[in-house]
């Protein structure tokens, strides 16, 4: 689980996928303005780790600051797969493909192919 701005650095993800997590669920408070980055961030988080990423905001009712409102289920190869409509509360279900996270790592190989000790200096040499 993250919670709201964790979504901002991609190595919270990372390093919960590491510890072998093939889900992660980020409850937010998402504030409207950024649309593009909500629209776009967890498909990345999705596809840089092939997990599923579900992006659950809240729904303000006219509060303040204003919500961006728009939750997602996101596949672990980046595509949107289910979406509530945007500022209504409602109950969001996908059924998850638990074979789908093997796959995307398959083929997308986000930890086999890192190259760590290019930008770790504590693996500089190794």
């Amino acid at each position: 689980v993250e919670i709201c701005h964790d979504i901002v650095f991609p190595e919270v993800a990372r390093s919960l996928c590491r510890k072998g997590a093939e889900l992660i669920v980020n409850v937010s408070a998402a504030v409207s303005g950024f649309d593009w980055f909500w629209d776009s961030v967890p498909a990345t988080r999705a596809f840089e780790n092939g997990v599923w990423y579900v992006h659950a905001t809240v729904v303000s009712a006219g509060g303040q600051p204003e919500l961006h409102e728009h939750s997602r289920v996101v596949n672990p190869f980046g595509s949107v797969v289910a979406e509530a409509p945007n500022g209504q509360d409602c109950v969001l279900t996908h059924s998850l493909n638990t074979t789908s996270v093997a796959k995307a790592r398959a083929a997308l190989k986000p930890f086999t192919e890192r190259r760590p000790e290019i930008y770790d200096p504590r693996l500089a040499g190794r």
